[in-house]
């Protein structure tokens, strides 16, 4: 709150500062027990994450993660952002084979399931 340098007396309630010391919060993703201990876990690592930790799996961070993405990838050069998004379409390329494939396999599971009931 702010105060009188010389009374200490506080002369306006309506206006509090809080001064948060980011190198000494020392806690790693396991030990993050509140919701102030995650945010302050995400506030000071957030340039190291690659991914967001399981423990950190709320809307409210992914969201957050979603957003800290989207920046970085609008600091790409030119060049950086076609590298980027070629990567981007390969990934989703191998992850749509994937997906088919696993369709595919419980549909013939399904069948010859299915085929095995009947004999």
């Amino acid at each position: 709150m702010l105060t009188d340098i010389d009374t200490h007396k506080v002369f306006y309630e309506k206006l509090t500062f809080t001064y948060l010391v980011m190198p000494k919060f020392s806690k790693a993703v396991g030990e993050l027990e509140t919701h102030f201990e995650k945010w302050m876990y995400v506030i000071k690592n957030l340039k190291r994450l690659d991914r967001l930790p399981d423990k950190l799996r709320e809307k409210v961070f992914e969201k957050m993660f979603e957003v800290a993405e989207v920046a970085e990838v609008a600091k790409l050069s030119k060049e950086e952002y076609k590298d980027y998004i070629d990567s981007l379409n390969s990934y989703r390329d191998v992850q749509n084979s994937i997906d088919y494939a696993k369709k595919e396999g419980e549909a013939i599971g399904l069948e010859r399931g299915e085929a095995q009931k009947t004999e």
